[in-house]
């Protein structure tokens, strides 16, 4: 996988728009705040942006492949294995596998937390 996200990078322009199977923009820029890049500005402002995008009720896909290089860290595994501690000296392949390990957590945990969040509601509304 990390070779095919490469040659995609070496490939295509940087003006080439990607466009994700799904909405979630939201999603992916809260975990990679959280748990991976929580310093980088912009991603920081892409959350501003995709968070007015959505509360207008517009899509925040596509997005230039210019902006997911600098956001997406699936397609920085380079950049993080130099820069960041936990990445140090691994393979692209290594970092990407972190990457998912931590994206499943983050993904789960965040639906253990909406679960909880929906069963007090129900137990506030049953009382």
């Amino acid at each position: 996988m990390a070779a095919t996200l490469q040659r995609i990078l070496d490939i295509f322009p940087e003006h080439t728009l990607v466009w994700p199977g799904h909405e979630y923009s939201l999603n992916f820029i809260n975990f990679t705040l959280s748990d991976v890049d929580p310093e980088n500005v912009i991603l920081k402002q892409r959350l501003e942006d995709v968070k007015k995008l959505l509360g207008q009720r517009h899509p925040a896909v596509p997005a230039e492949l210019r902006v997911e290089k600098l956001c997406n860290p699936y397609l920085r595994t380079g950049k993080l294995s130099s820069e960041k501690k936990e990445y140090l000296k691994k393979s692209s392949s290594e970092v990407l596998r972190i990457l998912a390990d931590k994206k499943a957590k983050f993904s789960k945990d965040q639906t253990q937390k909406q679960s909880e969040s929906q069963d007090s509601f129900m137990n506030d509304t049953n009382s």
